[in-house]
């Protein structure tokens, strides 16, 4: 209804109940009335854009554009808004002034398979570990000893340190990586085909403490933009309206600790493993991608750790000490857990266990300061180095089985006929690769089964939780899944190695006769040259 079509104090008109319009009846006269509804649209229509602003906002390119701007100028927003949080959220999370996590020693376990041993008298000749410094046994002796199987068990190879600060009661020395002052290697004899070598570095007071450093600084929450974004994207994505990368990620300080912490710890781990990786190559040190099973040692100086205490420190989240998931508890060494790593958080093969200095070990007359990094280190040494060794053997299957994933998907994927290049492939992987695996999996599936020898001198450990009424026993987890994997590894072998054989005889067949048509072809071409030239004399003659 058109607002002149109003009359004055007309209650039936289509105004009354309509807004502004309705204030307007019975107060302003008629003609006053339309003015007033005239200037009220008026107002409510936008006024007339520019040409060129209405042009742009029509043009892809410029929206795009806005948008990209927009978004910037949203993330520097949102970062003051969570920076404003910082110090409330620092003083939260920094680990307490009376709290103190140290790294006594890290260890790391290398095995050594029928293919991968010779790697390992190299080293220890290379080192110059053949004989230690008091001792009188070769290690070249005992390992052929063993692994021809006239001896088992283990031998010790005493104290290392470094040539330019040797200790006292050093058996033999070698370069060790920076922070480290001493070491404790010994050989372990699994199976006749598998050699552990378990060494324990043992730190100095500053690389032990260095981890404290993460733990009590402060950080500021940062924006990082996708890890695959390239400054071209955002020509690409304006210009060409092409998918870009432009997502961003807020990383607040309890995050930014976390990832400090667990690369610090990472460094210190990788250092040791690098050093066996120069000095005494291994199956682990000498395939690409797999990781080194390690152990680590955390010691707390007030919360006990995987404690409720424990949990409620924040800056404990990236060490793995303040957690009961996959947390595990020993009558042995009751002081102390054990925590596995998760698959998900990129902690790799590494074990760690914890303890609180104070509560470690009990007091034994037989050491100086029994409270000591250096004497928990020695003490949790002979604890660790045989579960330590065992979960080893788990980590091998794991990486076979990674291994013999890829040969398969690459041979099922590789529709090329090569025979020599098949037949060059299956011997390389015959000698050294199926080799191992079919005698190393057969031996730790008999090694598991045999509960006497699996158990001796490794430390028994339970989950935390009972689980259906009773808890559940590490070693027996270890064994069933090693047993497992290992009949699960051999099958995946047998089944490449077989393929692989029927792809080289059929590669080779099919070589076969196509050498056969060929030598046909060319003996017809020989008749039909033959003929020729027997017509061509015919025909001079006559």
């Amino acid at each position: 209804m058109k607002t002149s079509d109003v009359k004055y104090g007309d209650k039936s008109g289509g105004i009354e109940d309509s807004g502004d319009a309705a204030e307007l009846r019975g107060a302003i006269p008629p003609s006053e009335s339309d003015e007033a509804l005239a200037k009220i649209q008026a107002e409510q229509e936008p006024a007339e854009e520019a040409f060129l602003p209405r042009v742009l906002k029509r043009f892809g390119p410029w929206k795009r554009w806005v948008w990209y701007w927009q978004t910037r100028q949203h993330e520097r927003v949102e970062s003051d808004f969570w920076r404003d949080r910082d110090p409330k959220e620092n003083a939260r999370g920094c680990l307490p002034d009376e709290e103190g996590v140290q790294v006594p020693a890290i260890w790391v376990a290398e095995l050594y398979t029928p293919s991968t041993v010779g790697r390992l008298l190299k080293g220890i000749h290379d080192l110059g570990w053949e004989y230690g410094r008091v001792g009188h046994d070769s290690l070249t002796k005992w390992m052929n000893d063993v692994r021809e199987g006239r001896q088992a068990g283990w031998t010790s190879l005493g104290l290392i340190s470094p040539p330019d600060a040797a200790h006292l009661m050093s058996e033999r020395t070698a370069p060790l990586p920076s922070g480290v002052k001493a070491a404790l290697p010994i050989l372990v004899s699994l199976t006749p085909s598998l050699t552990a070598f378990v060494i324990a570095f043992l730190f100095d007071d500053t690389a032990a403490t260095s981890l404290e450093t993460p733990l009590r600084a402060e950080f500021k929450t940062s924006i990082r933009r996708d890890p695959l974004f390239r400054p071209w994207h955002v020509a690409r994505y304006v210009l060409m309206d092409r998918m870009a990368r432009l997502g961003h990620s807020i990383y607040s300080p309890d995050l930014l600790r976390r990832e400090a912490v667990k690369s610090h710890l990472q460094k210190l781990e990788n250092d040791c493993v690098n050093w066996v990786r120069d000095h005494l190559p291994g199956a682990f040190t000498l395939q690409p991608g797999s990781r080194v099973p390690t152990a680590a040692l955390l010691v707390t100086e007030r919360v006990r750790p995987l404690s409720e205490e424990a949990s409620k420190i924040r800056a404990f989240d990236g060490l793995a000490i303040n957690r009961d998931y996959d947390a595990w508890e020993s009558d042995e060494w009751p002081q102390a857990g054990l925590v596995l790593p998760r698959g998900w958080d990129d902690e790799g093969n590494r074990l760690v266990f914890t303890c609180r200095r104070h509560d470690a070990f009990p007091d034994s007359p037989s050491y100086h300061d029994p409270a000591s990094n250096w004497t928990i280190a020695q003490r949790a040494d002979d604890l660790i180095r045989g579960l330590l060794s065992r979960w080893a053997l788990t980590c091998l299957l794991d990486s076979y089985h990674e291994t013999m994933s890829v040969l398969r998907d690459r041979t099922a994927h590789d529709g090329r006929y090569r025979p020599v290049r098949d037949l060059k492939e299956l011997r390389s992987l015959a000698r050294t690769t199926l080799y191992d695996i079919g005698v190393c999996a057969q031996e730790i599936v008999e090694f598991a089964e045999s509960d006497f020898s699996y158990r001796y001198d490794v430390l028994e450990m339970s989950y935390v939780r009972k689980v259906r009424g009773e808890k559940s026993d590490l070693l027996n987890d270890l064994i069933s899944s090693q047993k497992m994997r290992a009949r699960q590894v051999q099958r995946e072998a047998a089944l490449l190695q077989s393929t692989l054989s029927t792809s080289s005889d059929l590669s080779q067949t099919i070589s076969n006769i196509r050498i056969q048509r060929l030598v046909v072809l060319l003996t017809f071409v020989s008749i039909g040259v033959a003929l020729w030239a027997a017509f061509l004399t015919f025909k001079t003659v006559t």
